[in-house]
């Protein structure tokens, strides 16, 4: 397992430079002047802005040295905010803001999402083709319907049922368990529909399996067969999905983080987008393609305990 683990990240390097190399090139060939703003700066001043940032030099070299800071762990400097390191910015201290904020974010709601995705497939799938199929029928509408429904949707409509009619939790903003509750639950909601309609369809495959006929023809109950038996390889397609699901949640949330306030990166991507701010852009795009290899390299890990069949 370790010889796997280790073959993996080796192979990861040469993913992240090409991402590195592809990434940097597209930001730098975006129309216009990262300094450019409503008051027009000096040609002195915009000269010596180029020079501090080494944008005046060719495009090769400007890569090779940002190599090499990101190799020493510096990710440059803001060009929007002159003298702030994008390190503070994404990686404040006292996890105020930036990254910490949105791990917080979508780790509870990815936690949120497994549990009540998994509980409601599982039911879907026992309550399939027996006197309570309309319980399968309701969950497998519900989830379409909230599959299909964006949350750019969701978000304001949560907002005015659960903060403006009945004030059961903030509006917006983020420092208490109770501003966690009704974003993490709005970016919840799609994923526990995917994981609900997931975990039903392989769980009702593993049920008409060979194995699952003989436990029930030992007289096992249907429960410590679901239990015993069932779950743990109907769970390796959910836990496919979870790998890049867990790196979008954490990286992607940026409509929720705008509709409430909250000071993640989902914000700092729509930000460093608008202001030009190259550096920015492109620790965030290398945040989010480590934190896929990451998850991916778990997930592989993860299905050595649910499936004893698979060696690496």
């Amino acid at each position: 397992m370790l010889s796997y683990v280790l073959r993996r990240l080796a192979g990861a390097i040469p993913t992240i430079f090409f991402v590195v190399l592809i990434s940097f090139i597209m930001v730098h060939m975006t129309p216009g002047d990262p300094f450019s703003t409503e008051r027009a700066l000096s040609p002195e001043v915009l000269k010596q802005l180029h020079h501090q940032y080494r944008l005046d030099l060719p495009l090769w070299q400007q890569f090779l040295y940002y190599l090499n800071d990101l190799i020493h762990g510096n990710l440059g400097y803001s060009y929007k905010y002159q003298g702030m390191s994008i390190n503070q910015l994404v990686f404040p201290l006292g996890a105020q803001g930036g990254f910490w904020v949105s791990v917080q974010l979508g780790l509870c709601s990815i936690a949120i999402a497994s549990i009540i995705g998994v509980f409601f497939g599982v039911l879907s799938a026992l309550s399939r083709n027996t006197r309570l199929n309309a319980i399968d029928h309701a969950m497998s509408i519900i989830a379409m319907l909230f599959i299909s429904t964006p949350i750019v949707v969701t978000a304001p409509i949560a907002v005015l049922i659960f903060a403006v009619w009945l004030g059961m939790f903030p509006a917006g903003g983020w420092g208490s368990l109770t501003h966690m509750v009704l974003p993490a639950m709005v970016l919840a909601i799609p994923y526990i529909a995917i994981i609900t309609q997931i975990t039903r369809s392989s769980l009702i495959e593993i049920l008409s399996s060979p194995f699952i006929r003989t436990a029930k023809a030992k007289g096992l109950s249907m429960p410590s067969i679901v239990w015993k038996h069932a779950l743990k390889p109907a769970l390796m397609p959910v836990v496919s999905f979870l790998g890049p699901a867990i790196a979008g949640i954490l990286t992607g949330s940026v409509i929720v983080e705008t509709v409430y306030t909250i000071p993640g990166i989902g914000v700092q991507v729509v930000q460093g987008a608008t202001n030009r701010d190259y550096n920015l852009v492109l620790a965030l795009t290398i945040i989010y393609s480590l934190l896929v290899i990451l998850f991916n390299l778990i997930v592989d890990i993860v299905y050595a305990f649910l499936d004893p069949k698979i060696r690496y």
